[in-house]
């Protein structure tokens, strides 16, 4: 069976990036239809924008569908848009996706193909950009593991493709601001669900100085340490334990090496090596210097 597709962009006063965006993925669509004959379609979601209708006349351009959230919540997070754009969603998968990114015309196309191998759950390596969407740095993910996702890493990014029976009826928590998805992530592995990857980079994130996500308030790592450590505690009381993911253990390796250089700098024997080499080299100046006085001396 064919699979149909909404790509949920939520939003609120940035009709200037709605622009470029929508306009990618219009061609990120043409394209999947024109490979794997998927239907796609766009929904934005505005956040209670108050722009003088300037969001709304965006998504009418292009012949979008429309929501509006009547109220902000005040949180910077989208998150009540977020939730209330997939009980809107009559597709068979869905995917979120920033209203200041841009999709490569192969991002549609290369996580369908993955569901059609029996993906539920489809997270895509991307370009990290400058405001202007000039690449600076590619990002290729890694396949998740629920080890890692209850310890809080990020390693099935939020604009995954999902089968959408599959986490409409589950609880979508606006007041988890930037950690929302996180608990579904991890309930899915947890029901095994499959997960996959694509390692091809297909779609842009653009760094700017509007970004929501560019650092956490103490209210929101507050939010995160509660939500990291219940979610610890259910996989510890699913699985009989909290294994360790491949992102965790190369962070306690990084670790374990950085204490091990800052011990070997502070030893007390390694410091007063280097301090004899240092009068050993100073000494060495010294009759250097004076050699040199006396052999230009008149």
């Amino acid at each position: 069976m064919t699979s149909s597709l909404t790509v949920i962009v939520p939003t609120r006063e940035r009709a200037e990036f709605l622009v470029p965006t929508i306009t990618s993925i219009l061609a990120a669509a043409a394209e999947a239809e024109r490979t794997t004959g998927t239907r796609t379609e766009i929904l934005v979601v505005d956040d209670a924008s108050e722009d003088d209708g300037a969001t709304r006349a965006v998504a009418e351009r292009f012949g979008t569908r429309y929501h509006r959230i009547v109220e902000h919540d005040g949180r910077r997070d989208p998150g009540v848009a977020i939730a209330r754009g997939v009980q809107l969603v009559e597709t068979s998968h869905h995917l979120l996706f920033g209203d200041d990114d841009a999709m490569l015309p192969m991002h549609v196309s290369t996580a369908m193909s993955f569901v059609s191998e029996g993906a539920d759950v489809v997270s895509t390596s991307y370009q990290l950009t400058d405001p202007l969407l000039r690449p600076t740095r590619t990002m290729v993910l890694e396949p998740p593991h629920v080890g890692d996702l209850a310890r809080g890493y990020s390693v099935v990014n939020d604009g995954a493709v999902v089968r959408t029976e599959l986490v409409r009826d589950l609880t979508w928590d606006p007041s988890l601001t930037g950690i929302m998805l996180l608990p579904l992530w991890v309930r899915l592995m947890l029901d095994g669900r499959t997960f996959a990857v694509s390692t091809t980079p297909t779609w842009l994130y653009r760094r700017h100085e509007g970004n929501i996500s560019a650092e956490l308030s103490a209210a929101d790592q507050a939010i995160r340490d509660r939500v990291v450590a219940d979610l610890q505690a259910l996989v510890v009381a699913e699985l009989g334990e909290l294994p360790d993911g491949p992102f965790h253990e190369r962070r306690k390796v990084k670790l374990a090496n950085r204490e091990a250089r800052w011990k070997a700098e502070n030893d007390p024997a390694t410091i007063a090596l280097i301090e004899k080499k240092k009068r050993r080299s100073n000494r060495i100046d010294v009759r250097l210097r004076r050699t040199l006085s006396r052999a230009i001396a008149p």
